[in-house]
């Protein structure tokens, strides 16, 4: 006691595994603390120390005398734990009464394990033995051993069993080591590995009779054991310990105390692990030797830590995400084994849902995933240290959409390391692939078009609309419907030169199928990998002068891009109406007459004139013109009433309502009947005539 004993194995010391100022008091503060949950203060007043050890621990403090012994014949150590039995009966005598026991592992230049006990009393030799079974293994209420998850405890392959014995005041060491292995039949035996066999189940790796633990740096043992001096000062516990003799201070009597060490690594055992640590007291060192006290308790098996890591945590729709799963073991050099399975959960963008395999109502989630197969584990760097890879997700032949997502790693343990272990930690399993956004541009177009409207049109023109929508390059394709609207003079808004079709206006049926605001959905631009385009369908017939605006809205159907509208002025264009001048002449054919009395009579009479087509006055062909009714003649009579005067005399005809509008002849055809006998009426009649050519 006082400081660590150097075990030194072969020509390589241990010096270098431990401290020489570790020692028990520092393992049983830190047993007590992690494995009993001891306060501080109160593993600090059990222990003697507040400090801990560097290495997995086991401390163990019997109750009381009368606690946990064997007994029936089937508790040997060559016998499964499955026929050991005990039971809190004493009756034993005080040299075998264990009061604690006590190991510690250490790792460094080698594998190293150091285990120890004290008992009640030193009348006479007492042979132990030291268990360190791979598997857990605890005391059972009904008088057996308990395994994992309350399983019968049963030995594994591997199991190691130090024998030990004490005589001559301590002078005398013998150290016996054997390792389970169920292929040895009995003593003198062969194992499958050609060990020989020490008897049933345990194969024999060395014994000697001088296995006394020195400080000589000479030592070349591989395992050893010590027990107190019967020498002043007094060896004095840390803990609390009385003997049969009530030694004062804690105090060990000569051989009460016992600690030894073994170097597995010497022994090629460095990559075992051991859950379960126990001590006992024994008839003699036979191997059959009747078990009569033990302590048993938990010691530092095999652990493994399971971390994961994403390749990315923020990517592009495509661009390939993978999980990297890393167990690293306690023991360096056991590799862990085995296949990793991986789990791909989605969920909205945004939150902080894990793939947790769980699956709750309130609040909704679903935590479950998708397995994407399995990945075995390869040695990374240290022979403690393996990890696996999962499969590519959101590859360029399957993107995935715009949302969060997590991979579940899960390892369901080795022979080594047993025990599933999962991961899911948010911050490190987790991923985005993110959304782009998109822009729209539109412009008007004639039907048919491939150019922008850049000056107005005509009224009753009919005009479409063209949308390009453009995403970003490494996205694909913005896959989706375009939404048009149109918006005629009086439903825009905004100041003249800014006008916008905002809203309202006429939702456009973009299916054909008569349904106003159907999306018309979107195509490929040629030659391009991440525009699209749509247009309007059908066409507007622009009836009214003005301005009319257009208003176009990207819907997305792909999840790597948003949506996006365009209801700026580019969408607008103006409908102007156009005016002409046409001329046509219109003649109209009138004729004046004078009816001259050669003797300067006075004349009374009518004077008739009228129009013929053509001109020859109905002579030789031609007839009297018809007004429009086409059955009353253009004729017109006038009455001179003693008439001397020249303006008496001339008459005018006032055709109003008759004309030549085209290429023609026409004549008047005039007469003058005297109704005074005393003058008589011309000889003949005036045929007068028009040649008229019009030209507009």
């Amino acid at each position: 006691m006082g400081r660590r004993r150097h075990l030194t194995t072969g020509t390589r010391p241990v010096t270098n595994t431990t401290s020489a100022s570790d020692d028990w008091d520092k393992a049983c503060h830190e047993y007590d603390v992690d494995n009993l949950h001891l306060s501080l203060t109160q593993a600090s007043a059990a222990c003697g120390t507040s400090l801990d050890t560097t290495g997995a621990t086991a401390f163990i403090t019997e109750a009381t005398n009368s606690s946990s012994i064997f007994w029936s014949g089937g508790s040997k150590d060559p016998q499964d734990l499955s026929s050991w039995r005990w039971k809190d009966g004493g009756g034993l005598p005080d040299k075998d009464n264990l009061v604690h026991g006590f190991a510690a592992r250490y790792s460094g230049t080698d594998e190293i394990l150091f285990f120890g006990s004290d008992r009640y009393d030193n009348s006479g030799d007492a042979q132990q033995g030291f268990w360190f079974f791979q598997n857990k293994v605890a005391k059972a209420g009904d008088g057996t051993f308990d395994g994992t998850s309350g399983d019968p405890a049963l030995h594994k392959d591997g199991d190691l069993l130090i024998l030990s014995d004490f005589s001559n005041g301590g002078q005398v060491s013998t150290i016996n080591v054997y390792r389970w292995d169920s292929s040895c039949a009995k003593a003198g035996a062969k194992s499958t590995d050609g060990t020989t066999c020490g008897d049933a189940n345990l194969a024999t790796l060395s014994t000697s009779t001088a296995s006394k633990c020195s400080d000589e740096t000479t030592a070349t043992q591989k395992a050893c054991g010590i027990v107190n001096p019967a020498v002043d000062p007094l060896v004095k516990a840390p803990w609390t310990f009385v003997d049969k003799s009530a030694t004062p201070d804690n105090g060990y009597l000569n051989g009460e105390f016992f600690e030894g060490g073994i170097n597995l690594s010497e022994y090629n055992l460095e990559g075992e692990c051991f859950a379960s640590f126990a001590s006992e007291t024994r008839s003699s060192t036979s191997t059959t030797a009747t078990l009569k006290d033990f302590v048993l308790g938990d010691f530092g098996d095999c652990t493994a830590n399971l971390t994961t890591q994403v390749s990315a945590s923020s990517v592009n729709p495509g661009v390939q995400v993978q999980d990297t799963a890393t167990v690293v073991g306690n023991r360096p050099t056991v590799t862990p084994t085995g296949d990793v399975e991986f789990f791909l959960c989605s969920f909205a963008a945004g939150t902080t849902e894990v793939c947790d395999d769980l699956v709750t109502t309130t609040p909704a989630h679903n935590g479950t995933g998708t397995s994407i197969g399995s990945a075995a584990l390869q040695q990374k760097g240290a022979g403690g240290t393996a990890a696996a890879d999962s499969a590519f997700v959101n590859t360029g032949a399957s993107p995935l959409s715009h949302g969060r997502y997590c991979i579940r790693a899960e390892w369901p343990g080795d022979s080594n390391y047993v025990g599933a272990l999962t991961e899911f930690a948010g911050a490190t399993e987790c991923f985005t692939v993110v959304q782009h956004s998109t822009t729209t541009e539109t412009h008007p177009r004639l039907v048919g078009g491939t150019s922008n409207l850049a000056a107005p049109v005509a009224v009753n023109t009919n005009v479409v609309d063209h949308a390009l929508i453009t995403g970003a390059d490494g996205f694909g394709e913005p896959t989706g419907t375009v939404e048009f609207f149109i918006c005629n003079p009086s439903q825009v808004t905004g100041l003249s030169g800014a006008e916008v079709c905002a809203t309202g206006g006429t939702a456009l049926d973009g299916n054909g199928a008569g349904t106003a605001g159907n999306g018309v959905p979107t195509a490929l631009v040629s030659g391009e990998t991440f525009k699209s385009e749509a247009t309007s369908s059908p066409a507007v017939t622009a009836n009214v002068v003005g301005t009319w605006c257009f208003r176009a809205n990207y819907i997305s159907s792909t999840g790597n891009y948003t949506g996006s509208g365009d209801a700026n002025h580019n969408e607008c264009f103006t409908v102007e109406d156009s005016s002409s001048v046409t001329t046509s002449q219109n003649w109209l054919p009138n004729d004046t007459a004078t009816v001259t009395a050669t003797g300067g009579t006075a004349l009374n009479g009518t004077l008739t004139f009228t129009l013929y087509t053509g001109a020859t006055c109905g002579v030789g062909g031609g007839a009297v013109a018809n007004y429009a009714d086409a059955t009353t003649p253009v004729t017109f009579s006038r009455t001179l009433t003693n008439a001397t005067s020249l303006a008496d005399r001339t008459k005018v005809t006032g055709n109003t309502d008759y004309y030549v509008k085209a290429d023609a002849s026409v004549s008047w055809k005039v007469t003058f009947t005297s109704s005074d006998s005393s003058v008589t009426n011309p000889s003949s009649s005036s045929c007068e005539k028009t040649s008229l050519t019009i030209t507009n």
